[in-house]
């Protein structure tokens, strides 16, 4: 009787795929300034790529504005498409980190982003100070 033949081997286990988000990397200095880098075409970026964002961040109109750390404690302030940077903290950023943190709190992000795309100024609350759109 002949021997059975051998069971035939096992197919490869497919690559993983991965996601946009599993692409980009968040990468902190020494200096605590964070960037973004994505292995696949060696990009970096300072503005938080949208596959990483919260949905919540999603949400809300683009701020170009971030925050860096100088090695003596006073952050400056760096506009990544217009690569311009300043000291004093640009009020569309504050109004945005306001929004975030409203939107955390359970404010709909709909009408916030609303808000920001019109200009409209926030309090400390995420409440904001014009209360109309027009």
């Amino acid at each position: 009787m002949p021997a059975p033949a051998p069971s035939p081997a096992p197919a490869p286990a497919p690559a993983p795929v991965l996601t946009e988000a599993d692409s980009w990397r968040e990468v902190k200095q020494s200096d605590g300034r964070v960037y973004y880098y994505r292995e696949s075409d060696k990009q970096t970026t300072y503005l938080k790529p949208e596959a990483l964002m919260t949905p919540a961040e999603r949400m809300l109109p683009r701020c170009p504005w971030i925050e860096l750390p100088q090695p003596g404690g006073k952050p400056y302030f760096f506009n990544a498409e217009t690569q311009t940077t300043q000291w004093d903290e640009p009020p569309v950023l504050r109004v945005h980190r306001t929004a975030l943190q409203a939107i955390a709190q359970g404010s709909d992000p709909n009408i916030l982003a609303g808000y920001i795309q019109a200009g409209t100024s926030f309090d400390a609350t995420g409440t904001p100070l014009r209360p109309s759109l027009t």
